[in-house]
């Protein structure tokens, strides 16, 4: 039985470095429960993690390779003296 939708998701990003961008994307930018599923998401096996996603295709569009806030400035740090 699925819970979620009818045409469930397959993750196609291309590399493990754009799915750990993705998590840190959603751990900077996302709310308290995006940055939980960021979480849930680095420590799942992949079924798990495939589960995930599939329940929630918005957090690849919104955090994944095509993201808006790769527009964005990233903020730098200062050391003060």
């Amino acid at each position: 039985m699925t819970l979620n939708c009818l045409h469930p998701i397959a993750l196609h990003l291309v590399t493990s470095t754009d799915f750990h961008a993705m998590l840190l994307c959603m751990e900077t930018n996302g709310g308290r429960f995006v940055s939980s599923l960021s979480i849930a998401l680095r420590y799942a096996d992949p079924s798990n993690r495939q589960r995930i996603l599939s329940t929630f295709p918005e957090i690849v569009e919104k955090y994944g390779p095509n993201t808006i806030f790769k527009t964005q400035p990233t903020p730098h740090l200062t050391l003060v003296p």
